[in-house]
């Protein structure tokens, strides 16, 4: 007849639990009151709970924050660097484009005047 595996227990960190010591190749468990745990079936059911092996696809366990870390600082150079370019006292691109030109001036500035007389056309709207 098999044997019913335990049902759940309620277990805090506020009280001591299984240790781990390394021992040769492997390792040994205690009991919280220092008794070593010592039958197979129990010493491989705690081991599988352990630190999951780098091999294989789990590997990606340990590769993946790392990767995300290396892609989060490089969104933000590239994020910093996009906002200097733009910003008008900011750095220079270094390729001698930062003069405006007469004409492209009058081209912003007509296109800040059309839309402010909009705005205030519909302000005005709103009012009466």
């Amino acid at each position: 007849m098999a044997r019913k595996p335990k049902p759940f227990e309620y277990s805090s960190d506020a009280e001591p639990g299984i240790t781990r010591i390394a021992r040769g190749d492997g390792f040994a468990y205690f009991r919280p009151h220092g008794n070593e745990i010592r039958r197979e079936s129990e010493v491989a059911r705690i081991a599988s709970l352990a630190i999951p092996p780098n091999t294989g696809l789990v590997r990606i366990i340990y590769v993946a924050p790392l990767l995300a870390i290396a892609a989060g600082g490089v969104g933000i150079v590239l994020l910093v660097r996009r906002w200097r370019k733009r910003s008008p006292g900011g750095g220079s691109s270094g390729n001698g484009d930062d003069k405006k030109t007469d004409k492209d001036e009058k081209k912003a500035s007509s296109t800040k005047d059309e839309y402010d007389r909009r705005l205030d056309d519909e302000l005005r709207e709103l009012d009466d």
